[in-house]
């Protein structure tokens, strides 16, 4: 315990008013506030990340089920080598939409923009499908002239 005598000659002498309450409480609220700053804020931060992960992948599964409907839509008014195609991409995206019912939970960002992407280019092929672009085309020619040819000089 430190003696009265010099506790008297080195203390502040100072009497218990406003200024001196204020002073208290002020020093508390800036040292409160550089405890939430230190300790609070990255705990915020890394909830807002994981926020920001579940809104992304709830965006990308919502997107996935959109993609099928349009397909679906699609391939029944259809036919022929455009609706195989119509249908090809529909199983696709029903796998990926199996996939993802089982592992979104357990996805990252990094893969949520991989699918993303993948997502995007079944949307860029959508597209040219509503212009009437589709990679797969029945071809079409003529076989009587060929036929006549064989037939000329197998001399039928």
């Amino acid at each position: 315990m430190i003696p009265k005598a010099i506790k008297e000659s080195y203390s502040c002498k100072r009497r218990k008013d406003f200024v001196t309450g204020f002073a208290v409480i002020f020093f508390c609220l800036v040292v409160c506030f550089e405890l939430y700053v230190v300790i609070w804020m990255p705990v915020m931060l890394q909830k807002k990340n994981m926020l920001a992960t579940h809104v992304e992948r709830e965006k990308l599964l919502r997107n996935f089920d959109n993609m099928r409907s349009v397909c679906r839509n699609m391939y029944e008014r259809n036919k022929g080598f455009r609706k195989g195609e119509i249908l090809l991409t529909m199983r696709v995206l029903d796998l990926y939409a199996i996939y993802l019912r089982n592992e979104a939970e357990n996805m990252d960002i990094k893969e949520i923009l991989e699918l993303q992407k993948t997502l995007g280019r079944f949307e860029s092929s959508i597209s040219s499908w509503r212009e009437g672009k589709f990679v797969f085309r029945k071809l079409q020619f003529n076989m009587v002239p060929g036929m006549k040819v064989l037939e000329q000089k197998t001399g039928q």
